[in-house]
């Protein structure tokens, strides 16, 4: 049987269904194309090893005014703040503020 050279064209193309993209890509995942060529992209780096309590559910980084770097890592318990290697967590500020608000509930019932 003889050899037959497969030519595809760079770059993802998902406008339509995958039978429509005939000699293309279709879907990828941790893939990029240099020189027309798809190339094994390097993946993920882990960026910390400490573990957070419940399910992440959204990142947010920003930059302060002192150029101070910070990512905000929301999960389904807590939502924690990384500063550098710090990482802290903002629940004890969420529990002062019920707890403040349930003192003021029962202080009006008292008085």
């Amino acid at each position: 049987m003889a050899y037959t050279k497969l030519t595809l064209r760079p770059g993802i193309n998902r406008e339509g269904t995958a039978y429509d993209n005939e000699g293309g890509w279709f879907d990828g995942n941790l893939i990029r194309f240099r020189n027309g060529h798809v190339e094994k992209f390097g993946g993920w780096e882990k960026l910390s090893s400490n573990t957070f309590l419940g399910t992440t559910r959204a990142l947010h980084n920003w930059m302060s005014l002192g150029s101070n770097l910070y990512l905000g890592l929301g999960t389904t318990f807590k939502y924690y703040v990384k500063e550098g290697d710090v990482t802290t967590t903002l629940l004890l500020y969420v529990q002062l503020l019920l707890m403040v608000l349930f003192l003021q509930r029962l202080m009006a019932l008292l008085f």
